[in-house]
């Protein structure tokens, strides 16, 4: 344990987390058209008992997966806000999932694999589905584009210098998560 936290990378971390964000191991650099360990999780990483008890002191969760990080409320009477943007990130993923395998009979590697990924344009009809118009009224959702950007801006994808999409470690976790839930 390295015992020696970075301010600046702590002031970074508590932003993400109070914006309800998850800290990834990987980041994706455009330069290089890769995946990078983020900094932010190393830090975490490195320093774990000493945000643990930061964040414990604060009334919050340090929840630790073996590939992200987020925290929780611990002390939150919000359950129904908690739930309901779980139930948007869930849904979101959902149709994202059942359009693009079942729909456009795409591989799952197409989500989770750097050399692919989704565009906006691969979600244009997804409002005019019928299958999926309900599930994005329920979640305040307008159509494909804006559950892209809901869903990067919550770190589960990460967007590529090619304009796509791909699924976060914390993004392959909840769709696996889901997938063991309802099968």
């Amino acid at each position: 344990m390295n015992k020696q936290i970075d301010f600046k990378k702590s002031q970074l971390i508590f932003n993400q987390f109070t914006k309800g964000e998850i800290i990834n191991e990987y980041v994706y650099d455009d330069k290089n058209n890769s995946l990078l360990r983020n900094d932010l999780f190393t830090e975490i990483s490195e320093n774990i008992e000493i945000y643990k008890m930061q964040y414990e002191m604060c009334g919050f969760q340090l929840v630790h997966n073996p590939t992200f990080f987020y925290v929780k409320d611990k002390n939150s009477s919000k359950t129904s806000d908690k739930q309901s943007k779980k139930i948007k990130i869930y849904s979101s993923l959902l149709i994202i999932v059942r359009y693009i395998l079942s729909d456009k009979g795409k591989l799952f590697d197409v989500l989770k694999n750097l050399h692919y990924g989704i565009t906006a344009e691969d979600l244009k009809d997804i409002e005019n589905n019928s299958n999926y118009v309900h599930i994005l009224k329920a979640s305040n959702l307008k159509n494909g584009e804006e559950i892209l950007n809901y869903l990067y801006s919550k770190n589960i994808f990460l967007k590529t210098n090619k304009d796509k999409y791909i699924l976060s470690d914390s993004g392959k976790e909840i769709v696996n998560d889901i997938m063991e839930q309802y099968s």
